[in-house]
């Protein structure tokens, strides 16, 4: 009987040892990691996203998400809404909503996008479904958004689609301009955004500063 233990375990060592060598034979596979799906923003003239500000957020920009959602508008011919990201007293912050966050809002994905921010002036990222624009301070977020309307916008305007996995940055301070070789510089001015002040007492001010931009659009493409 003992003859008999002896040789099934000297067969299932023999079994094991086996299994050891082929397994340890083949080399390990990496799967390639499947690229995120697209994001449509808009379908068919019609959109599943909406602007999301702070609702604490400063008079710059309140202006600046009131300046995209009109862009965005204008551009696709399709009115899209704007809110900000008030949320009732003890109510849970909605993670679950389509949403175009501009600045520093209380939705997870601007924290986490502000925390990464690093040594970049702005972000521009595709995070969880939402479309994140944050940035260090309230100026370089103004350029953010002129770099979105820039380069993120197609020519056709029946849809709009991001890559799922969109993540630019940048820093309005280290837009150099180009130099042309005769003494004369190139000033790319999608980079740019006309500040005024705000509370300046001139009542006419934001009309002079808005005629004066829609020029410099309509005068050079912007």
């Amino acid at each position: 009987m003992k003859t008999v233990h002896r040789a099934l375990l000297f067969f299932v060592l023999i079994l094991i040892s086996l299994l050891l060598v082929a397994c340890g034979g083949k080399e390990p596979v990496d799967e390639p990691t499947p690229e995120p799906d697209p994001l449509t923003l808009l379908s068919q003239g019609k959109w599943s996203y909406t602007v999301i500000r702070p609702e604490e957020a400063s008079v710059t920009v309140v202006k600046a998400a009131n300046h995209l959602q009109e862009k965005l508008t204008d551009h696709f011919g399709a009115w899209l809404k704007l809110d900000s990201d008030w949320v009732r007293k003890g109510e849970q912050v909605p993670t679950d909503r389509l949403e175009i966050l501009i600045g520093s809002t209380n939705r997870p994905e601007s924290i986490r996008a502000m925390a990464e921010l690093g040594d970049a002036g702005y972000a521009i990222r595709v995070m969880d479904k939402k479309v994140v624009l944050v940035a260090a301070d309230d100026v370089l977020l103004l350029g953010a958004i002129q770099r979105f309307l820039s380069d993120c916008l197609p020519g056709e305007v029946s849809s709009f689609m991001l890559p799922g996995d969109l993540h630019l940055t940048g820093n309005t301070d280290t837009e150099q301009p180009t130099d042309n070789g005769d003494g004369t510089l190139t000033l790319d001015l999608k980079h740019f955004a006309l500040i005024y002040n705000d509370q300046s007492p001139y009542l006419f001010l934001p009309k002079v500063a808005k005629v004066f931009a829609d020029k410099a659009a309509e005068c050079f493409g912007l």
